[in-house]
């Protein structure tokens, strides 16, 4: 991946990642440059979102007798269906392969 410390990843590098990494970057603090530690993160899309809410498998399925109203993120790699007996109100992230 040609990384070098003191230097950040390029968007690349960091798609590449498959574990998270604390990396040293060169930055200017108080008039000198230092060596920072920052945080990278594997494959962000299965993160938890603001809400702190993911449910992601292969296959999702969710049924609510009343209401269901998301607010977080549901993802499928495949299908996802979600059906509510009342209303179903989507405020967060619906995706899926299928």
């Amino acid at each position: 991946m040609n990384l070098a410390v003191g230097v950040s990843l390029s968007s690349q590098q960091v798609a590449a990642l498959t574990h998270d990494i604390v990396w040293l970057e060169e930055h200017e603090v108080n008039g000198e440059m230092v060596l920072v530690p920052v945080l990278y993160l594997a494959q962000a899309d299965n993160r938890l979102g603001p809400t702190g809410a993911l449910i992601a498998g292969n296959d999702v399925s969710l049924i609510a007798g009343q209401n269901l109203d998301n607010v977080g993120t549901l993802r499928a790699a495949n299908n996802l269906s979600a059906a509510a007996g009342n209303d179903l109100v989507n405020g967060g992230l619906i995706e899926a392969g299928n």
